[in-house]
């Protein structure tokens, strides 16, 4: 139709099977019409930012003979305002319904149908008869005062506003004391006051009791009630901070220089400091929205499938969607909401930096500089996941697991599933059709199995509604504790911002510097350094054991052992009162005359690698390694000749891990493993995966990825047109030498890519720019 409206053709088409003018034949999806009139007509989804700092302050200098002293302060009031909004009016998701499962395509109706193909055709039924998976919407407050959640229509401002605030003060002291003629001390105090975030509207939650009230169900004593949710933060009903001010922030320097007089006057000076600096609320101030804004209690999610609606097609949609009560518990039957709070006495992390300098003039205008720089991060930033389920917490859930994958029975899994109609193998009885025959069947389950996955089934079974179509119903049908698996059951994961990070760094820098001199300039500078800590790749989602934090300390991700840096130009000496051609004149020596090339060129090694083995063997983390049998080789770029890109292990073979040797035949599992492992030419083993149960004894972060080099170069001609006007071409060549940058390779000991690179960068570019200088 012509204008063309979209609802009208959807609604015409679904419902009868044509378009709205009546010239195309759709496919009538349902028997019955729909009434459509508690949906909405919406926009897109948009949101909006912005933000501002506003500030104030001054310095005075002050000079008394041999002291010039300063003294400064400055205040900053910084506010981040975003209007957001997303699933405010009901989203459906089409597929099978949890109260209508797709049953009877599987291996005893269709012979021989591969797993893909049968899920493909349980999805394409589902869809073809209508099925609603689940339908999904939010409702959000309007403010603190106003206890009522709220859909897109009923909301005052149609969206939810945020307003993070945060408050910051500084002031300072500085000392230059010139000590003597050769000698000068730098003295200087600091102090940061960085005050804690809140929300302008007073719509953050936190956990009641903070980390303590976390343990929720488990309690500090193993005796506890539901984590609940509670207002915090100025403007709201709970006006205290989110956590205490820091108060404490205080940064002193100390630094000297010395121009030694025992090898020539002002010919080489020693210079030497040390300090200590705060860092601001810079990555709390951008995280809380994510973290607290959005805390259930404080917003509402409706989902279908967790109130157990009996919707199977959309002829049974019924709205409005129900709401929940503002400030209520999480649910023992949700268990997929996640949850983030922050430590009780979170501050502010600081930096110590320390150098050490001696600068030696070689000849006229070039001078050796030699130096140490480092610097210690204490109480950086980090985020522990409370809520991470571990194998040997569970001895005989662990037993179980290897019972059902050597072919056995386990008296658990069929306490589990006793009584359950588990889908593609039947209702368990625990004789003639057990728990681990069934785990080895369904679809889901089976693969975990045959991978060792141990930690991937722990959470399966913890948060599906699966078979019970109720979260954690396979826990009750047992009449196992909910927090037989973790610690809260009401989450999914729980994740604690604190200050648990630290980090050093040490260097040693050589650089030989050449001042502009006879049209000639240079700088070449080479660093030897290493990083070692906990920096922000380790977060919450790649802790391997939480309880064992400190094998996470490794190389940094940006560490780079070995960096080599040239750059100069040249101004060609051609031309007037140049060495070649200096008697030219008129035109020819406009054309002859400055000319300029300059260059860049650059040397690094690579970045870190850490080998994985991405199978949750020891947790329901897949932050794994491998284990490690024998020395593995330094990688170097070498061009594959089967497959395009390059390989980075040369000579190595992956096959299949040896652990999948060790699998029952029951229920094809041992056709299922898809677990690798890594071997030399002559078939010795060198990485295999963990087994069950078991964490990967090969560190993080051992190897190095391919270096790189780069040398970039521009080429700059200038032609003075008259006393104050001038002509200049330059043309910059970018990687003029061709030269590929690779790419990390892949590093999943159980990918197909193993030891592959597949991209890389560097390609050669020109840029010629002219322009007029007046």
């Amino acid at each position: 139709t012509n204008p063309f409206n979209p609802k009208d053709e959807f609604l015409k088409l679904i419902t009868t099977g044509k378009s709205a003018d009546g010239s195309a034949d759709g496919y009538p999806f349902l028997a019955n019409p729909i009434n459509f009139s508690n949906f909405y007509d919406v926009g897109l989804g948009d949101r909006d930012q912005w933000s501002a700092d506003k500030s104030i302050g001054d310095t005075l200098s002050i000079t008394r003979g041999k002291h010039a002293f300063r003294i400064g302060a400055e205040g900053h009031r910084t506010f981040d305002h975003s209007i957001q909004g997303a699933n405010e009016v009901p989203t459906a998701t089409m597929g099978a319904p949890g109260t209508a499962a797709v049953t009877g395509i599987n291996t005893t109706t269709f012979p021989g149908i591969l797993v893909t193909n049968q899920n493909r055709a349980m999805s394409i039924l589902a869809d073809l008869s209508g099925g609603i998976a689940s339908i999904t919407q939010n409702f959000e407050l309007d403010s603190a005062t106003d206890p009522q959640f709220r859909d897109f229509i009923e909301q005052k401002n149609k969206n939810k506003n945020r307003e993070i605030h945060q408050n910051s003060f500084d002031a300072f002291f500085k000392d230059d004391w010139k000590l003597r003629p050769s000698v000068t001390v730098n003295l200087g105090l600091r102090w940061d006051y960085f005050g804690t975030p809140y929300d302008q509207f007073g719509l953050m939650g936190t956990p009641k009791g903070g980390k303590a009230g976390m343990h929720g169900l488990t309690g500090t004593t193993f005796n506890g009630t539901l984590t609940t949710i509670d207002f915090i933060g100025k403007n709201s009903p709970n006006p205290q901070t989110i956590w205490k001010n820091d108060f404490n922030n205080f940064s002193p320097s100390a630094g000297v220089s010395w121009s030694i007089p025992y090898f020539g006057k002002d010919k080489t000076v020693l210079r030497a400091g040390y300090g200590v600096t705060y860092q601001g609320g810079g990555r709390t101030f951008s995280n809380l929205d994510g973290a607290l804004g959005s805390i259930q209690g404080l917003r509402w999610t409706s989902v279908n499938t967790s109130y157990n609606l009996a919707w199977k097609n959309f002829s049974d949609i019924v709205l409005p969607m129900p709401r929940g009560t503002i400030l209520a518990p999480v649910l023992l039957t949700d268990r997929n909401v996640a949850v983030s709070l922050y430590e009780d006495k979170y501050v502010n992390p600081y930096v110590q930096n320390f150098n050490v300098e001696v600068q030696r003039d070689l000849a006229k205008n070039t001078t050796l500089e030699l130096r140490y720089a480092g610097n210690k991060s204490t109480k950086l930033y980090d985020q522990i996941p409370l809520n991470q389920w571990q194998a040997p917490s569970s001895p005989t859930f662990l037993e179980a697991f290897k019972i059902t994958q050597q072919g056995g029975n386990a008296d658990l899994f069929n306490q589990m599933l006793l009584g359950l109609n588990v889908t593609g193998y039947g209702v368990v009885d625990g004789v003639t059709r057990t728990g681990s025959a069934a785990l080895r069947t369904f679809t889901t389950t089976r693969t975990f199995i045959a991978n060792g996955a141990i930690g991937s089934l722990a959470n399966f079974f913890n948060t599906t509604n699966a078979f019970t179509n109720v979260n954690g119903g396979i826990l009750r049908n047992a009449k196992l504790p909910e927090n037989y698996f973790v610690d809260n059951p009401q989450f999914s994961t729980v994740t604690l911002n604190a200050n648990g990070g630290n980090s050093t760094y040490h260097s040693l820098i050589v650089q030989v510097t050449r001042r502009l001199s006879h049209g000639f300039t240079n700088q070449t500078s080479y660093t030897l350094s290493k990083g070692i800590g906990e920096d922000s790749a380790d977060n919450a989602s790649n802790f391997r054991d939480v309880h064992n934090r400190q094998m996470e300390k490794t190389l940094l991700s940006f560490d780079r052992r070995h960096s080599f840096r040239s750059s100069g130009t040249l101004e060609l000496p051609v031309g007037p009162n140049r060495r070649f051609l200096s008697s030219s004149s008129g035109v020819l020596a406009r054309l002859l005359e400055r000319w300029q090339f300059g260059g860049i060129g650059s040397w690094t090694s690579g970045s870190p690698l850490s080998l994985t083995a991405t199978a949750a063997t020891f947790s329901s983390s897949t932050a794994n390694t491998p284990n490690i049998l024998a020395s593995f080789p330094k990688g170097d770029v070498v061009p594959a000749k089967d497959v395009a890109g390059a390989r980075y292990f040369d000579g190595l073979v992956q096959n299949s891990d040896p652990g999948c040797s060790n699998l029952t035949a029951s229920e094809t599992l041992n056709t299922l493993c898809t677990n690798k492992a890594i071997q030399d030419s002559k078939g010795n083993y060198l990485l295999v995966n963990p087994n069950t149960g078991q964490l990967g004894n090969l560190g993080k972060r051992t190897l190095t990825g391919p270096s790189s080099f780069q040398f970039d170069a521009d080429l700059i001609k200038r032609i003075k047109i008259s006393e104050r006007k001038e002509f200049e071409l330059r043309i910059d060549a970018i990687n003029v030498l061709n030269h590929s940058i690779w790419a990390d390779p892949t590093v999943d000991i159980n990918s197909a890519n193993f030891g592959r690179i597949t991209n890389k960068t560097g390609n050669r570019t020109f840029t010629i720019n002219t322009r007029l200088n007046f």
